[in-house]
């Protein structure tokens, strides 16, 4: 019973039963393996959502059909819907380096020169920039964290495929040609089918485990039992009484 007991606890806190820390029954002392063996769980190890099945199971199950997508990316469209994109290139002036005024007189003269009839390579004009001179259908709000509101509302407003500016932004002066954009927008289903479908079986899943647990709640009743240890004396009390004539 002892090699047993000694045993027992480490495969309660291991959460299994393990052969190795159980001993077989001829190596126990008389009598010592004579009641009932633990048995191991099949699913034992693995999380177990609160309503029964193991999500793999349960996702097997059931899967949203094409009408549980749709329906639920219309009744939602705002949380699916994907933000526009702009495509654009660039020439920087460091207005901090070479003083406001200078940066813009020196973007104004670059500016003349990009929409003349032989206009220089952008490439090679304004000053060093540490992000890259063209973006490729760049998200409108990751263009705004990136270089600030105002910039990326001058972009949107603006004409296609001509330079124009300058245009402030959290980093200096920019001169800009915008080749293309998309509006934001809600995008058909095949865009955004693992999107919504992640989101119905969590949502399916949640819904479940609350009506497992409604079930429960209606089927046992709790009842809190008042603690039968007397509270303990509060310092100074049993003085008190002792002096009291």
């Amino acid at each position: 019973m002892e090699v047993a007991a000694r045993c027992r606890p480490l495969c309660q806190r291991a959460g299994r039963t393990d052969r190795r820390l159980h001993p077989p029954r001829s190596a126990l002392p008389r009598g010592a393996g004579d009641g009932p063996r633990p048995r191991r769980s099949r699913h034992q190890g693995s999380p177990r959502p609160a309503h029964g099945l193991p999500r793999r199971q349960q996702r097997a199950a059931v899967e949203p059909t094409d009408d549980d997508l749709e329906a639920l990316r219309r009744a939602e469209p705002e949380r699916f819907a994907l933000p526009g994109t702009i495509s654009f290139e660039h020439v920087f002036y460091n207005a901090e380096r070479r003083g406001p005024d200078a940066a813009r007189a020196e973007a104004e003269r670059t500016l003349a020169a990009l929409q003349s009839a032989s206009p220089p390579d952008p490439n090679k004009l304004g000053d060093p920039f540490l992000l890259p001179k063209r973006f490729d259908a760049l998200r409108a709000d990751q263009a705004a964290r990136t270089f600030g509101d105002a910039f990326t509302g001058a972009l949107a407003a603006a004409p296609r495929d001509e330079w124009f500016g300058p245009v402030p932004s959290v980093y200096g002066l920019h001169l800009v040609r915008v080749s293309a954009s998309t509006p934001p927008g809600l995008p058909p289903l095949d865009q955004i089918r693992d999107r919504l479908r992640t989101e119905w079986l969590a949502r399916r899943e949640r819904a479940a485990a609350a009506a497992y647990e409604a079930d429960l709640r209606a089927k046992y009743e709790v009842v809190i039992q008042p603690d039968p240890t007397p509270a303990p004396a509060k310092p100074g009390a049993q003085d008190s009484k002792a002096e009291t004539p």
